[in-house]
């Protein structure tokens, strides 16, 4: 039995500068360090642009913030994609790539080659745009780019499978247990509900609604995604 730990996205501020980096992470759950332990305690980044700016203003000179936390790296990684697109023309963002999930392309900023009125013309082009459903499911299941292999996904699928979100009602706490376990100790040591309806978010509405589970998951990251994890919105 372990505590529920979520992977995450994140933003650093250099509170001199103004400059900032998105991130995403999920080596925390292999730490068994929640968000909060790991972010600037253990975990760093590993851009060797943030490295290179801790070395000239320390590592106090940084302001902190998790924007985003889900049990799958996947949903945190198209998120992280999705806030730097978003950010894409701001003069201060540190990202210098992202992946694009309309062309499932990867783009790139090109230091001192672009002009900032051209830079701005390619951010400006991406945006307005009304999503379509097969839009939408490309931005949701992203399955390329800095997420890793297509083994390292089906590693990370699999570590999930037949798992459910309890509470251990020793501790109060959230825990990930087998399906098995939890039936057994159902009401004894655990409590929660893995049958008939669930709560879930509803992409398209940005609000929570009950739905069958066969639903769910039919629509699994295309129209639905779970609630077990806080769904912070970036400010």
């Amino acid at each position: 039995m372990s505590t529920y730990i979520p992977s995450y996205v994140y933003k650093i501020t250099n509170t001199i500068t103004g400059e900032f980096y998105f991130g995403y992470r999920y080596g925390n759950i292999k730490l068994k360090l929640q968000p909060i332990d790991d972010l600037w305690v253990k975990y760093f980044t590993s851009s060797k642009t943030i490295k290179k700016i801790i070395k000239e203003y320390g590592v106090d000179a940084f302001e902190t913030k998790i924007l985003f936390e889900h049990e799958d790296s996947l949903v945190c990684w198209t998120y992280e994609q999705l806030i730097i697109r978003e950010n894409w023309n701001n003069t201060l963002i540190l990202n210098n790539k992202y992946h694009e999930p309309d062309s499932d392309t990867e783009v790139i900023r090109r230091t001192n080659f672009a002009s900032d009125e051209a830079r701005e013309k390619m951010s400006k082009a991406g945006k307005g745009r009304t999503k379509s459903e097969a839009h939408k499911q490309k931005i949701a299941i992203a399955n390329t780019g800095n997420i890793g292999s297509h083994q390292k996904r089906e590693k990370l699928s699999a570590a999930n499978t037949n798992k459910v979100v309890a509470i251990d009602l020793m501790t109060g706490k959230k825990v990930k247990i087998t399906k098995e376990e939890f039936d057994l100790y159902k009401n004894i040591k655990y409590k929660g509900n893995t049958t008939g309806k669930i709560t879930a978010y509803n992409l398209e509405t940005n609000t929570n609604c009950s739905i069958s589970k066969e639903e769910f998951e039919a629509n699994k990251y295309i129209k639905y995604v779970g609630i077990k994890s806080k769904l912070a919105q970036p400010t």
